[in-house]
């Protein structure tokens, strides 16, 4: 919805006005990103929890969207001098700050570390007082005989149940007819640790 906003307002730009306005937008959009808002997430968060490197990756992840672009066409409306060029200035910042700030939060989210891990995910069952000693984790490697194949052609034990499947950092409740596939991270409930060991050495050899 919001970018079906953003090309609509995007209609009220005259492209042959934007050349006049780039160098100041980009210098204005620059300030903003690398000044200007981390000064005010610096400002607001000095008291937080959060760790400087997460303050950092916060002031990064502020995406100027539609509403900034909304806000420009009041100009139009209160009959400002240089309305035109406000809101050329106002939707090429808007722009710049997507394209570069959208495409970076991967690389911006691994750089400061605050990116989820494996780890963390088996962390966080470990220390579950109640499911750490029935709960465990495997990742489907190549090779093993669960690719390819749905849950009912397995015919697992009753006493080995998957019960999650972590694909592409997507959480799935498999089903009769899930499919595994390879770097699956698979959650398994199982209390006999003879059974999980001989079921996971079966399946994986």
């Amino acid at each position: 919805m919001q970018i079906v906003v953003f090309l609509t307002l995007g209609l009220l730009v005259n492209p042959s006005e934007l050349p006049a306005t780039a160098l100041m937008a980009l210098v204005l959009a620059l300030w903003l990103m690398f000044f200007a808002r981390p000064l005010g997430v610096f400002a607001s968060l000095a008291f937080s929890k959060f760790k400087i490197n997460e303050q950092i990756f916060i002031s990064w992840v502020g995406l100027r969207g539609v509403v900034p672009v909304v806000l420009a066409t009041y100009v139009y409306v209160d009959g400002v001098r240089d309305a035109d060029m406000i809101f050329n200035i106002i939707f090429f910042m808007v722009l710049i700050s997507i394209l570069i700030q959208c495409m970076s939060l991967g690389f911006a989210a691994d750089k400061f570390k605050v990116k989820e891990s494996e780890q963390e995910d088996v962390k966080a069952v470990e220390n579950s007082p109640i499911l750490s000693y029935t709960l465990r984790q495997h990742t489907i490697h190549y090779g093993s005989k669960l690719i390819g194949k749905d849950l009912a052609q397995l015919e697992l034990p009753t006493e080995f149940l998957i019960i999650l499947i972590k694909r592409k950092n997507e959480y799935q409740k498999p089903t009769g007819s899930t499919i595994f596939e390879e770097n699956d991270l698979l959650l398994i409930q199982c209390e006999n640790q003879v059974l999980y060991q001989d079921t996971i050495k079966y399946l994986t050899y």
